[in-house]
């Protein structure tokens, strides 16, 4: 009997600690860098050559928050992206409060216009970034496996160039004028 429950403690404390996960190396049991596991999850989006995908019955827990709208993204058919969609501001700051916790204060950065706030962490090589768009009121965790992410933004080129810059000087070359900005 006293072996019984020693498995069985044995067994659970062994599960909680995979359940837990570690994050390097898997998002809900599913390994990053891993092709799409068929018959668990329907493709929703492709916007090549990055194809989306959803798993419905994927429930992942953060803190005290709960979320069930899953989105991974799939590069030449490897994980290297998960999006988690957040239903309101209170379980927003509880994640951001637990992250901080976890893996110390954010690296934050604000879009112009103040439009998109976003806090970003690094734990060995994954990415995670907590966004809030304040107009839609729309906000959603990611988690970027950061070998293939890395590959990923390479392969799709620089991104576009924003169109307000400021002291538009280009190198090697002495300006007739120096404009402060440039619309």
């Amino acid at each position: 009997m006293k072996g019984t429950i020693l498995s069985v403690l044995l067994t659970l404390c062994c599960c909680s600690a995979v359940a837990a996960g570690d994050l390097n190396q898997a998002f809900l049991d599913l390994p990053w860098g891993s092709a799409p596991a068929p018959g668990m999850m329907s493709k929703v989006a492709s916007t090549a050559p990055i194809d989306y995908y959803a798993a419905s019955e994927k429930v992942f827990h953060i803190g005290d928050s709960i979320m069930t709208d899953i989105l991974y993204a799939y590069y030449e058919d490897r994980l290297f992206a998960v999006h988690l969609k957040i239903d309101s501001l209170d379980a927003f700051e509880k994640i951001k409060a637990y992250m901080r916790d976890r893996y110390g204060f954010p690296k934050t950065t604000f879009a112009t216009g103040g439009d998109q706030t976003i806090f970003r962490w690094k734990h060995k090589r994954i990415r995670m970034k907590l966004k809030q768009y304040t107009p839609a009121d729309a906000m959603k965790l990611s988690f970027y496996f950061a070998p293939v992410a890395d590959r990923v933004n390479h392969e799709l080129g620089p991104k576009a160039e924003p169109s307000v810059r400021f002291l538009p000087i280009e190198r090697d070359k002495k300006p007739k004028a120096l404009p402060l900005l440039v619309f």
